[in-house]
C-alpha cells in the first residue's frame, strides 16, 4: 500500500521526462516534492505562478542550483 501511495505522489508531480520538462502541479511545494525531481537530475522545474514553496524547499533549490520557472 505504501508503494502505491508513493507512486501516486510521484505521478502528482507530473514528470514529463521525454521532453525533459519537470513540472510540479501543487499549490504548496515541499522539500520532499523537490527531492524526487533532483534525484532525477532536474535542473529546471516548472511551477505554478501562485505556488508557495516552504523554506526548506527554497534551501534545497539553492543548494542544488535548480532553476524554478513560474508558469501561468
Amino acid at each position: 500500500m505504501q508503494k502505491e501511495q508513493n507512486s501516486y505522489k510521484e505521478e502528482k508531480l507530473l514528470l514529463k521526462q521525454n521532453e525533459q520538462k519537470f513540472k510540479i502541479d501543487k499549490k504548496v511545494i515541499t522539500e520532499k516534492d523537490l527531492q524526487t525531481l533532483i534525484r532525477l537530475n532536474a535542473r529546471r522545474i516548472y511551477i505554478s505562478e501562485k505556488a508557495i514553496l516552504t523554506p526548506l524547499a527554497l534551501d534545497l533549490v539553492k543548494e542544488n542550483k535548480v532553476e524554478l520557472v513560474r508558469e501561468r
